[in-house]
């Protein structure tokens, strides 16, 4: 919410296309969130499996962001949250 963003030259080629470049939030700079798990069967997954990578990292930048709109007051429509937006 507060860093990761695709950049484009004049041309239209992404210029921080590898993780080197491209600022993603680590998981140190996340915010601690408290996960519980369902159990149950998920239909869709292999033998009834659920994915579970993603609980860690998907509700941060909207938490994050949502939180900086409530700070604003007012709503943002793009990521990432920058001053001159």
């Amino acid at each position: 919410a507060l860093s990761e963003e695709l950049v484009f030259n004049e041309a239209g080629r992404l210029v921080n296309g590898n993780l080197k470049k491209y600022k993603a939030t680590r998981a140190s700079e996340m915010p601690k969130i408290k996960i519980d798990f369902v159990e149950g069967i998920e239909p869709t997954g292999p033998y009834g499996a659920k994915s579970i990578s993603e609980c860690a990292t998907v509700p941060v930048a909207p938490a994050v962001f949502t939180a900086v709109c409530d700070a604003l007051g007012r709503e943002l429509y793009c990521y990432p949250v920058k001053l001159k937006r």
